[in-house]
């Protein structure tokens, strides 16, 4: 970012980036207040390229940050998710990759941690 050297940023001659992402059936409600009653989606980001907090800009720069980013989602925003949560609600559940010497797929994944999980309550 041109203006705020500890931030990234979409810019003109910056390199390429490139997140696939897909909106989840899943639409939630904050458990707890003071943003109880507010839409969030749950979605699944596939970054194709590494490049440093390249998810939480892509997201934030059409509008939909990650909750509880404290860097791109605002301040007002990301206060009202700390009220609730002490985090990011960002989680890699899954990453695959080969590995650079034995040429292998590596496959880990993670589920959902309880924190993140018990921090939803899903519509009927």
């Amino acid at each position: 970012n041109p203006v705020a050297k500890v931030k990234f940023a979409i810019v003109k001659d910056g390199k390429d980036s490139v997140t696939d992402f897909i909106i989840n059936d899943v639409i939630v409600d904050l458990a707890s207040p003071p943003a109880g009653g507010e839409k969030f989606s749950l979605i699944t980001c596939m970054p194709k390229t590494g490049r440093t907090h390249q998810i939480r800009v892509h997201l934030s720069s059409i509008g939909h940050p990650v909750v509880g980013d404290q860097m791109y989602a605002g301040e007002k925003r990301s206060e009202e998710a700390r009220e609730a949560m002490d985090r990011m609600y960002l989680h890699a559940s899954a990453i695959e990759f080969i590995d650079p010497y034995t040429n292998e797929l590596i496959s880990v994944s993670c589920p959902l941690p309880k924190l993140l999980s018990d921090f939803l309550v899903k519509e009927d």
